[in-house]
């Protein structure tokens, strides 16, 4: 799921950050309820949130979704020109299964 992978990629930013939790909910203002909704999927964050967690880490939202995310950009499978039409093809996949998430938890408090 999207939200986990968001999750896992704060997670690996505060490391490489060396912050404590505490200082990655005040760099990204959040708060502590707020992660403990998304985790336990009472709720998920909004496109805006994506935005703005992706702006203030200087990266795209599609790098945030992205299971393949490193803060210093090692790891990361898109760093190459040569790849950049796979990213956007990997891009617009995760942001159509990210809407898709979003509509049926909209159906489901609705319903």
């Amino acid at each position: 799921m999207i939200t986990d992978t968001v999750i896992k990629n704060l997670e690996k930013f505060r490391i490489w950050k060396n912050w404590s939790k505490g200082e990655l909910y005040d760099y990204l203002d959040i708060c502590r309820s707020t992660l403990h909704a998304w985790t336990s999927g009472k709720s998920i964050p909004g496109t805006a949130t994506l935005e703005h967690f992706a702006k203030k880490m200087n990266i795209t939202v599609c790098e945030l979704i992205n299971p393949n995310y490193t803060p210093d950009g090692t790891c990361n499978p898109y760093n190459s020109h040569d790849l950049r039409n796979e990213k956007i093809k990997d891009c617009k996949k995760l942001v159509d299964q990210l809407s898709y998430e979003f509509s049926v938890i909209i159906n489901e408090h609705i319903i």
